[in-house]
């Protein structure tokens, strides 16, 4: 336990190396009431002070949420100084996001060392960053940078940044463009999207009719690069003023060759084989993106080659946690239902289209049977 250390300053130095959720349960264990509604230096503060009056850990409470992650390094650093039982806040999507990421670091200062990032903004507490799309570097936005007040979660913008001394991860010294437009002349004004419709325009995909606003699924049997139907959506797409965005993860060598010929966009596109976490990063993007454009009055296409290549690779990076609902963890599937939720449409005209595939090898699938199906409009 943190009391029996011997050493004061490297117990000290473990906690400030805590991200805020860890922080969060910890500050819980030792008895500091509400610390959900605490900053991360004064969660530092109450902590370290609780363990100076002798507080120590009590396993025999019970306690609300999920189990927390388990945080091996911590254990071998402090020989399990934060335990198994550990609880999450109450599971959600950004919770799970929050989660996936490293903590922000306290900054000193930056180096002479920079470069051009782009990425789309994130929310993490307090603060806004992106996941480089290319690098997959973490950059740090403060508030300080001009055009910081024209930044929404979701927007696609291109920044020059500096590393931050002692650190892996950089910080934005400049915002060059925001969704494409340059960010002196762009605009961060929404539109007002009116009541939620039912929208019984169609878009064709193949020999078939995808409903827009909604979550359209298709059998495939053969891939993609297999036949023309992806290139008549981009066409079609063009042709009607809707923006198609692609979400292929996991992507085969073929099709990786069919989307680079075609010129599609790969922001949103992993290679077969690629760490899981860089393909949940695409996803989050996805997903924060499409958001961005839908209150921005777009007519957005989200098109997915399959949805359980999704689902699989974000069950990799969940694949300890228990309990499981149809094969899958909770935070798998509150993932796949908020890309799922993309499906809308509004008085306005804006709208967020899907269109999924699964392959017929996999119909036996059961959170594919049970949920996808369920709330999704086969389209063959």
């Amino acid at each position: 336990m943190i009391r029996d250390m011997k050493d004061e300053k490297q117990r000290d130095a473990i906690i400030r190396s805590l991200g805020v959720f860890e922080l969060r349960g910890l500050a819980r264990e030792v008895g500091v009431s509400s610390p959900t509604t605490k900053k991360r230096e004064e969660l530092i503060s109450l902590i370290s002070e609780k363990l100076k009056e002798g507080s120590f850990f009590d396993t025999q409470s019970q306690r609300r949420g999920r189990p927390y992650k388990k945080l091996n390094s911590l254990n071998e650093i402090v020989n399990n100084m934060v335990n198994e039982n550990f609880k999450l806040e109450e599971l959600s999507f950004d919770s799970v996001v929050r989660f996936m990421q490293e903590d922000t670091p306290i900054i000193f200062d930056v180096t002479e060392e920079d470069g051009e990032f782009e990425g789309f903004v994130r929310k993490q507490d307090k603060d806004l960053y992106l996941i480089d799309s290319a690098t997959q570097e973490k950059v740090l936005i403060n508030a300080s940078v001009e055009f910081f007040d024209k930044l929404e979660v979701g927007a696609f913008i291109k920044i020059e940044a500096k590393k931050i001394d002692g650190s892996k991860f950089y910080y934005a010294s400049k915002i060059y463009e925001i969704n494409n437009i340059s960010a002196g002349e762009f605009s961060g004004k929404c539109i007002e999207k009116g009541e939620e419709i039912i929208n019984n325009d169609i878009i064709p995909y193949s020999l078939y009719e995808a409903k827009v606003g909604r979550r359209n699924i298709f059998c495939y049997s053969e891939d993609l690069y297999e036949n023309d139907n992806f290139q008549g959506l981009m066409s079609y797409c063009e042709k009607n003023g809707y923006k198609l965005l692609l979400l292929s993860i996991n992507t085969s060598y073929e099709n990786q060759i069919m989307f680079r010929n075609v010129g599609i966009d790969n922001k949103f596109m992993t290679e077969y084989g690629s760490k899981p976490l860089i393909s949940f990063n695409k996803i989050v993007d996805l997903i924060n993106y499409t958001h961005n454009l839908v209150e921005r009055g777009e007519k957005v296409v989200v098109f997915v080659p399959d949805i359980l290549d999704v689902t699989r690779k974000i069950e990799e990076l969940f694949i300890d946690k228990e309990p499981k609902n149809y094969g899958y963890s909770q935070q798998t599937i509150l993932v796949v239902q908020k890309l799922l939720a993309l499906g809308r449409a509004y008085q306005s005209g804006c709208s967020g289209t899907l269109i999924m595939g699964y392959n017929k090898a996999n119909v036996e699938d059961q959170f594919l049977n049970a949920d996808i199906f369920r709330i999704s409009k086969k389209i063959n």
